[in-house]
């Protein structure tokens, strides 16, 4: 064999021809066949055309892979690849899969580049598939491979086109150089046992295989996911064995789970498998289990071996790695038991901070509420008694106005807050984004929040200019705001009459900073190391702790930003808040961060 042919869809071309020159192999060339999606699958006969003389082929992708193998007869060599979807050439399993299920549609560099032939070939006239595309995505995900850096106007026309959102998500491209390279690794063996002549070079193969196999365990052990623990034990039988037929199952509770497109006889042969190991129907081939003490893990069965006499000595090394195989896929199923509790954990603290968002303005509601029915009781009193002066009504009045205000008000962020809740729980999207100006919205936070008689009366300075704007999500900060200023007022100044707080907000370079502070009680040292840990409160009776945690997350989980408190006991407080530019946007007059 003079070399070997990789085969991709022209929608991957740039990618196998970018891995390969960074490889720099110089027995392997590329060749594209069109992207049918499997309608109808490519033909040997157009294979054959794209291989050169003396050149074995080897066929990557998914639909578009012929089912069966070409006949002895033909001529062609040919290896099929075929992956679950396309999209796991490029990027992880679990992360397409992830966002095929979060209703993204993928598109990757060349299809992109493409994209109005496409549209045009799944038989959508101009400017009429947006709807269809509305039905079955909520938004459009570029896999970035870095072939091409130059799709910022595609991605913005199909964006405008189709009218759904789109986002870049860099995949780069070394899973698809650590396919390739597991796969040219597989080709190159099988032609060197290919010329195996006597002992001596068995040995030496033996020996090559080992060593093969000891680099594949070390990724294995760094997998973390079932997903990529059953793909690196696929590039170890693949590599090693080089069977025509490969299927690995998983096992759940001790029972195989059938893969799509596996035969009855193969799929018959996994579930009866009584001991470690059993022979193929075939006898090219063996069947192994993975097993931890009784518990089956998975089985894999690899038939059609391209050196079948030397299917004893495979077997030894399958059964030698089949202990550590084992093992890595019990530890992804350990870790995905403890993702899932905790999953369920932050059930628990989800609907706990829902509560913790609705019950500030449903407490100003409920304040002013009780303060307008006890005014409303003093002047019917005083209109029974004939002792009501015209500026009791005019008092009252006055009180009416702001009270029905304050509570229309709050309930309306109630509503906002339970929109904004829905969207992300039931449609999974970040709230919506506008430019705000700063100091308006946190003038209309301290507005809302209005004053209780039970309270103490707070001086707001406020250092920000007029100009200052904010690309971003309203709600996160007035909850970033409510929640500074509420602990300000039920703790900082607990048992005072009055309290003063400061806030500053200005562009350093490329950063926001927002500098808040109040003159209240202050934080012990034990009190500030923990003020941002959920369920963290000194006063159960007002709290549940959740305040100072929200804040947190959503100044480093949304913003990607941090957060500093500084405080000495008796001195008040300081939050200290910088939100870099590369995760929104600022401007100040005609000055504008990206």
């Amino acid at each position: 064999m003079e070399g070997i042919c990789l085969i991709t869809c022209e929608n991957f071309r740039p990618e196998l021809n970018a891995a390969v020159a960074a490889e720099g192999w110089k027995d392997v060339v590329t060749a594209s066949l069109p992207a049918r999606c499997g309608r109808p699958c490519w033909k040997y006969d157009e294979v054959r055309a794209l291989v050169p003389k003396g050149h074995r082929a080897v066929l990557l992708g998914s639909q578009c892979i012929p089912h069966a193998r070409p006949a002895p007869s033909d001529g062609l060599q040919a290896t099929l690849v075929r992956k679950q979807q396309c999209f796991h050439v490029v990027a992880p399993v679990s992360l397409v899969d992830e966002l095929i299920a979060d209703g993204a549609y993928l598109m990757t560099p060349g299809w992109l580049r493409q994209w109005r032939i496409h549209l045009e070939e799944m038989g959508f006239p101009k400017g009429q598939a947006a709807e269809l595309f509305q039905e079955v995505a909520n938004r459009l995900v570029l896999l970035d491979t870095g072939t091409d850096g130059n799709l910022q106007a595609e991605l913005a026309e199909i964006s405008a086109e189709l009218k759904l959102p789109a986002e870049r998500l860099a995949v780069g491209s070394e899973l698809l150089r650590q396919t390739l390279r597991a796969l040219v690794a597989e080709e190159r063996l099988a032609e060197a046992c290919a010329a195996m002549a006597n002992s001596e070079q068995e040995r030496r193969s033996d020996q090559a295989d080992w060593m093969t196999a000891m680099d594949w365990l070390s990724l294995l052990t760094e997998a973390r996911l079932e997903s990529e623990v059953l793909h690196q034990i696929e590039m170890i039988y693949r590599t090693l064995f080089a069977p025509r037929e490969f299927w690995l199952l998983p096992c759940r509770d001790g029972q195989v789970s059938p893969s799509g497109g596996i035969s009855e006889e193969y799929l018959r042969e996994a579930t009866e498998l009584g001991a470690p190991w059993a022979w193929t129907k075939s006898g090219e081939g063996f069947v192994v289990g993975m097993q931890r003490g009784d518990q089956l893990l998975a089985v894999a069965i690899a038939d059609h071996l391209r050196f079948p006499e030397y299917r004893q000595r495979y077997l030894n090394l399958a059964l030698a790695l089949s202990g550590v195989a084992a093992l890595s896929l019990e530890g992804a199923n350990n870790r995905r038991l403890l993702v899932d509790a905790e999953k369920m954990a932050s059930l628990g603290v989800l609907i706990a901070g829902v509560a913790h968002e609705i019950n500030t303005p449903a407490g100003v509601c409920l304040a002013a509420s009780t303060t307008l029915e006890a005014q409303t009781r003093q002047l019917r009193q005083r209109f029974k008694e004939r002792t009501m002066k015209q500026s009791d009504l005019e008092r009252y009045l006055e009180s009416m106005q702001a009270g029905t205000t304050l509570i229309s008000s709050n309930l309306e962020r109630v509503g906002k807050l339970i929109e904004s809740f829905r969207q992300l729980a039931v449609e999974n999207r970040e709230p919506m984004r506008r430019w705000v100006d700063l100091r308006t919205l946190i003038e209309s936070v301290i507005a809302s929040l209005g004053h209780s008689e039970k309270e103490p009366e707070v001086h707001f300075e406020i250092l920000c200019e007029a100009s200052l704007q904010l690309y971003t999500a309203p709600g996160d900060w007035t909850s970033i705001l409510t929640n500074l200023i509420t602990n300000s007022i039920r703790h900082g100044f607990r048992g005072r009459t009055e309290g003063n707080i400061r806030m500053v907000a200005e562009l350093r370079g490329d950063s926001l900073h927002l500098d808040y502070s109040d003159d209240g009680e202050g934080l012990s040292e034990k009190t500030r190391e923990h003020i941002f840990d959920p369920f963290f409160t000194t006063d159960l009776q007002k709290g549940m702790g959740l305040g100072m945690h929200l804040v947190y997350n959503l100044v480093r989980q949304r913003f990607g930003g941090s957060i500093v408190c500084e405080s000495v006991q008796g001195a008040g407080a300081e939050f200290r808040i910088q939100i870099p530019a590369g995760n929104g946007r600022a401007r100040n007059g005609r000055r504008e961060q990206i």
